[in-house]
């Protein structure tokens, strides 16, 4: 018995509609309006798929919107304010530029990918606060093929990330307790040497001369090693 009055109900609802369609159809000019109201749904179902699919494949490689200042490879510079975006096909970081000389609906000339191929560097002008001090810093970015890189953390071990987010979580938990985020840093650097991946065994040739970082080493705690390595290496220097 229900299901009869729930088909009834929209029987009677599909009906109401039929005869309200043809009556506003006898009204001059509603015409006109209805197709203008369909052009506009086009329209917007159209601007939507545009940015669906500027953003398809791709994700936040940067939790923090920041203005940067971008160098071309033909020296031109641009500040671009963005997050650092990430795209899943390519496994390469992007920025977007977004020129508002060209209406939202216009994707194509709207939208510009930035990809580190395309730049010499990037800066990024952020504030850290540290001990209750705040400090302006611009950070460098140098590109490579697949990101820019920052070197986030220097001394006689240097820490490099493809993002500033590891400066934003190293100031918010500064402690020699706190961690390093594997997935935001890049590699690891001994004084001026190469850049090499970020794990235990590069740490390791990195701190053979000092036994009490390996050991920190050992129970894991990578970024207290670093840190006590390199505050070890400042007192040398000062003997």
């Amino acid at each position: 018995m229900k299901f009869f009055k729930t088909l009834f109900s929209i029987l009677i609802l599909f009906l109401f509609l039929f005869c309200t369609n043809n009556l506003f159809a006898q009204y001059p000019g509603m015409g006109a309006f209805r197709a203008q109201q369909s052009q506009q749904f086009i329209n917007h179902q159209t601007q939507m798929m545009n940015n669906l699919r500027l953003m398809t494949n791709s994700r936040y490689s940067s939790y923090q919107e920041l203005e940067y200042q971008v160098q071309y490879k033909d020296s031109a510079i641009k500040k671009v304010t963005s997050y650092m975006f990430y795209d899943t096909l390519t496994k390469k970081s992007f920025l977007i530029y977004v020129n508002k000389k060209f209406p939202k609906s216009d994707t194509l000339h709207r939208y510009e990918k930035i990809y580190p191929e395309n730049t010499l560097k990037i800066l990024a002008p952020i504030t850290l606060e540290r001990y209750g001090e705040k400090i302006e810093v611009n950070i460098e970015g140098m590109a490579n093929d697949t990101c820019w890189v920052f070197k986030v953390l220097a001394g006689s071990i240097s820490l490099h990330g493809k993002s500033t987010d590891y400066l934003f979580y190293y100031n918010s938990q500064f402690s020699f307790e706190a961690e390093i985020i594997p997935s935001l840093i890049v590699g690891i650097q001994l004084k001026d040497g190469p850049i090499l991946k970020y794990n235990l065994e590069n740490l390791t040739n990195f701190m053979a001369d000092n036994q009490k970082c390996l050991k920190l080493l050992q129970n894991k705690k990578f970024f207290k090693a670093i840190n006590r390595y390199n505050a070890d290496k400042v007192k040398e220097t000062k003997k």
